[in-house]
């Protein structure tokens, strides 16, 4: 199955009422969307909370396209990651890629 490259697309959920069966068409969400392709690659964050469980606090998933240059320069600082001041903001991105 081909995937649509437009932007007039929809993804559209419900859950199963029971295994196996389909869900019906009413009730269904519309799952909010920035772009029209299907990204396999997330940016996550994870806690440095040390837990007596040891479970993880929290992990956040994020999208760099969103941030400002501003939270972005933040975040770098934040991971010790080296930058110039005037690096554009699809430099800083490469920068928390790598």
């Amino acid at each position: 199955m081909a995937i649509g490259s437009g932007v007039d697309k929809q993804v559209i959920y419900k859950k199963q009422t029971a295994l196996g069966t389909k869900a019906t068409a009413s009730g269904a969400q519309v799952l909010r969307r920035t772009s029209s392709g299907i990204e396999l690659k997330k940016n996550t964050f994870q806690s440095n909370e040390i837990r007596t469980d040891y479970q993880v606090a929290d992990q956040l998933e994020t999208n760099y396209e969103e941030m400002t240059s501003e939270e972005l320069r933040d975040l770098l600082e934040e991971k010790g990651i080296e930058f110039k001041v005037r690096d554009s903001k699809a430099t800083l991105i490469k920068l928390l890629e790598n």
